[in-house]
C-alpha cells in the first residue's frame, strides 16, 4: 500500500531514478523537491524547516518512520488546499477577508522582528529570577475591567474599605469568578498574561496590586498563598535556559512593541475632528455596515487627517476601516474615546504595512514560508468545518470516530484522483539537526 502511495506517476518515477532527485528552479537555483502533489512541489527545505518545528515541540526524536508520517500529513494538507482552491470554496467575501488579516498579521510580525526583536536583550541576572519564579507556585485572585476607568473606579472602592468580594460579585459577569472572588487557583510561570505575572510574582502574600493593564483589560492582582520548591539546581537551570529565554522575551515584547508603535503614532500626528468622530459614533450605534442609507454628506465629513502625510480619513473611510475588526472588537466601539484608540490602532497599523511592503518584507523567504504554513492551516480548517457539519451523528454514535472516518473516506478520494509522487531515497538520506 505505501509503495503504491509513494509512486502514483509512472512517468515522475522514471524522472526521480535517472536524476537522483526531484529539482525546481526558483531564480535559476535548483531546489530539491522531495515530493510532487499534482502541480504543487514540497521540496526538501520546507520539509525540513516544518518537520524540525514538529520535532521540536513534541520533543519526539527523529527516525524514517516519523519523517514519512509527517510527510504524508503535508501531502494530505497540499491534497486539502488545492481541493478548496479549486473548489472556489476560499472565494467568499469572509474567507478572503481573512486570509487577507493573516497575511497582514504576519507582515507586521516581520517588521515588529526586524524592529523590535533585536532589542529584546535578557541578562543573566532576570534569567535566574525567572528560575526562581519557576520554581514557585502562586494562588492568585483578581478583579477585572475592560477600561482604565472601570478598573480605578474598581480600585478606589478598595481604597475606601468596599470588600474584595462584594467588588468581584458587582464586576464579574461569569457566576464563578463572581462568586469565589476571582480566584484563579494556583498557577505557574507561564501560566497568565506576562504583565499579571510579573505584577503577581513581585507581591507579598496578601498583598494587593494597583491596577495592571493586560491583553484583555485591566487586573488588580492579590497573591492569596505561594508553594516552594526550595531546591535551586544548576543543572536544572542550564537544561532550563533555552524555556526561560522565551519566557523572558515574552515579558519584555509587550512594552517595546508599545513603545515602537507610540513613537510612531507621535511621529504621525493624528489629529481628530469632533464633528467627524460624532457621526461615525451615530453610525456605528445604528449599524456595524455601511448602508445606502447613510448620509452622503456625513459620510464626506473628516474624522481624522495624518498630519505627517497629509491623509485625511472621511467618516466612510473610517467606517471602511472599523469594518476590518472582528465582531468581538465592533462591540466595544460604543463611546468616543474607544473610536479614537481604534482609530489610532488602524492608522498605524495601515502605516507599519506600507512600511514593510517598501522594505519588501513580503517578498522574503521566512515570510512566504510562514504566510504558506498558516494560510494552508487556515484552509483546512474551513475544509473540515465543512465535512463535519454534514455529519449527521447516530444519538448513540461516537461523533470523534466519526469524524475520524469521515476525514479519511474525504482524504482517501482526493489520492485516488491524484498524482502524487515521493523521493524515498531523499527522506532516507537528509541531515537533520537534533530538536532543540
Amino acid at each position: 500500500m505505501a509503495n503504491r502511495r509513494n509512486f502514483i506517476s509512472v512517468a515522475k518515477f522514471l524522472i526521480m531514478i535517472s536524476f537522483g532527485g526531484f529539482f525546481t528552479h526558483c531564480g535559476g537555483k535548483p531546489e530539491t523537491v522531495i515530493a510532487i502533489v499534482n502541480d504543487t512541489s514540497i521540496s526538501l527545505e520546507t520539509f525540513k524547516s516544518r518537520y524540525q518545528d514538529f520535532l521540536n515541540t513534541t520533543h519526539f526524536k527523529d527516525n524514517l518512520r516519523y519523517r514519512q508520517i509527517y510527510l504524508q500529513s503535508l501531502i494530505d494538507e497540499q491534497l486539502i488546499v488545492n481541493y478548496a482552491v479549486n473548489s472556489g470554496l476560499m472565494d467568499t467575501p469572509r474567507h478572503i477577508r481573512s486570509l487577507k488579516d493573516i497575511a497582514d498579521q504576519i507582515l507586521l510580525n516581520t517588521l515588529y522582528n526586524l524592529e523590535v526583536q533585536p532589542k529584546l536583550n535578557v541578562t543573566e541576572e532576570e534569567l535566574r529570577l525567572l528560575y526562581k519564579w519557576s520554581k514557585t507556585a502562586l494562588h492568585v485572585r483578581h478583579l477585572f475591567a475592560r477600561t482604565r476607568i472601570q478598573i480605578d473606579s474598581i480600585y478606589q472602592e478598595l481604597q475606601s474599605g468596599t470588600s474584595w468580594e462584594d467588588m468581584a460579585r458587582l464586576t464579574f459577569k461569569d457566576s464563578v469568578l463572581a462568586a469565589n472572588g476571582g480566584d484563579l487557583g494556583f498557577v505557574e510561570l507561564g501560566d497568565l498574561d506576562p504583565a499579571f505575572e510579573q505584577t503577581a510574582y513581585r507581591l507579598d502574600d496578601g498583598e494587593i496590586s494597583a491596577p495592571v493593564q493586560t491583553e484583555y483589560g485591566y487586573s488588580i492582582i492579590q497573591v492569596v498563598e505561594r508553594e516552594y520548591d526550595p531546591f535551586l539546581l544548576e543543572d536544572e537551570y542550564q537544561q532550563q535556559k533555552n524555556w526561560l529565554k522565551l519566557i523572558a522575551a515574552n515579558y519584555k515584547k509587550r512594552p517595546l512593541v508599545k513603545a515602537f508603535t507610540d513613537s510612531i503614532a507621535a511621529a504621525l500626528e493624528i489629529q481628530f475632528h469632533p464633528e467627524g468622530i460624532t457621526a461615525l459614533t451615530n453610525q456605528l450605534l445604528e449599524a456595524n455596515t455601511y448602508t445606502e442609507e447613510f448620509n452622503i454628506r456625513e459620510a464626506e465629513i473628516p474624522c481624522l487627517t495624518i498630519v505627517s502625510t497629509g491623509e485625511v480619513w472621511s467618516v466612510a473611510e473610517s467606517l471602511s476601516q472599523i469594518q476590518t475588526l472582528s465582531n468581538r472588537q465592533l462591540s466595544h466601539l460604543n463611546k468616543p474615546g474607544n473610536i479614537t484608540t481604534v482609530l489610532t490602532g488602524l492608522v498605524i497599523r495601515n502605516h507599519l504595512l506600507k512600511r514593510a511592503r517598501r522594505q519588501k518584507l513580503d517578498q522574503s523567504p521566512d515570510y512566504r514560508n510562514e504566510l504558506t504554513v498558516l494560510r494552508n492551516n487556515y484552509i483546512v480548517k474551513q475544509v473540515m468545518k465543512t465535512i463535519y457539519n454534514q455529519i449527521k451523528v447516530p444519538e448513540a454514535g461516537n461523533e470523534a470516530i466519526i469524524r475520524r472516518d469521515a476525514f479519511i473516506a474525504f482524504r482517501d478520494s482526493l489520492k485516488s484522483m491524484a498524482d502524487i509522487a515521493i523521493d524515498s531515497s531523499v527522506i532516507r538520506s537528509f541531515l537533520l539537526k537534533d530538536p532543540v
